[in-house]
């Protein structure tokens, strides 16, 4: 057997080795993922001591996040930890989040085009009762939000 026929079947070997051990391609296991974990994508806790599996998910997700939305998936990510260890309760902390929530706005319309057209999943964060946070854009009763604040101040709107 000579070296360049032994290099192409060392090749398909590996391909095939490889191909075996493959769970699909990143956009399979995320389009999965983000289908899997829908509901508990959509519910910001209002429990400060579920917040951290709150963002967990998030951090998972940006492990497989596909190539065309890698970079908005993890500003997404990083506002949630942000949030999850920032004190809102201080008024220039809360300003600041809030600002850096609108400035994430492109990234989450981008992330909620992707999901819907590519994985078939709508994905639509929203507080639930007492909760604290929530992305901007959101959609709750139709109606576009964004709430990045202590309970009882005013959040900004989106555009």
């Amino acid at each position: 057997m000579g070296p360049h026929l032994r290099a192409v079947l060392v090749a398909v070997v590996a391909v095939a080795l490889l191909a075996s051990c493959d769970k699909g391609s990143r956009q399979d296991r995320f389009c999965r993922q983000l289908a899997d974990d829908q509901a508990l994508l959509a519910s910001v806790p209002a429990d400060p001591d579920e917040l951290d599996a709150f963002v967990e998910r998030y951090q998972e997700l940006d492990d497989v996040a596909p190539l065309a939305i890698e970079d908005q998936w993890r500003t997404i990510t990083e506002l949630f930890e942000a949030v999850a260890t920032e004190d809102l309760s201080d008024p220039a902390t809360a300003d600041r989040m809030r600002d850096r929530a609108v400035a994430a706005t492109k990234s989450i319309d981008e992330v909620r085009a992707y999901a819907r057209t590519t994985c078939g999943v709508e994905l639509v964060v929203a507080p639930t009762p007492g909760a604290a946070t929530t992305l901007p854009g959101t959609t709750v009763a139709g109606s576009t939000t964004t709430t990045l604040a202590q309970p009882g101040t005013v959040p900004p709107v989106a555009p």
